[in-house]
């Protein structure tokens, strides 16, 4: 007598969680908003995380990229009423996503930050590099296609305009 299959015990770590969970997320967010790409990758099996990531931070955040090192930024010490105003839209828009409860803890997640990028620009003939500083918002609780426990927090960040 062979004996009987083992059955499959309910997922009892978080991570395990997230494995049960983070598939049907994906599908049902893919259907509702994802590229042709992302619902054809489900179609044939794939998970589509990688995608499905990128789609939805692209949706919830225009413009806004993954960058974990982001909240060790230097601080913007005198931010403009411009940013202060696209900090504030940013934040209602956190609420907005039920990514947290209030404005009060949306802002305690998100800070202006700064930092420094080289542009290249051509000079006689050779090249030359300009340091500027660029000003963002940073949100360190990003949680793709809204408040679960099926996803790990990411921080992002938004690049703002430069000031006039």
């Amino acid at each position: 007598m062979g004996r009987a299959p083992a059955k499959s015990s309910p997922p009892r770590t978080a991570s395990q969680l997230r494995q049960v969970k983070r598939p049907r997320i994906i599908e049902k967010w893919a259907f509702q908003h994802g590229s042709a790409r992302l619902r054809e990758q489900i179609a044939q099996g794939y998970e589509g995380w990688p995608l499905f990531l990128h789609e939805c931070l692209e949706h919830d955040f225009p413009g806004a990229r993954l960058d974990k090192g982001a909240w060790d930024y230097d601080i913007v010490l005198n931010p403009t009423d411009e940013e202060l105003t696209l900090t504030r839209s940013f934040a209602e828009r956190v609420v907005e996503l039920r990514l947290v409860d209030n404005l009060e803890h949306a802002f305690s997640s998100i800070k202006l930050r700064a930092y420094d990028v080289d542009d290249e620009y051509a000079a006689m003939g050779g090249s030359e590099y300009i340091r500027r500083e660029v000003h963002c918002i940073v949100f360190k609780a990003y949680l793709p296609g809204g408040p679960s426990n099926a996803f790990i927090r990411k921080t992002i960040r938004i690049d703002l305009p430069r000031s006039k």
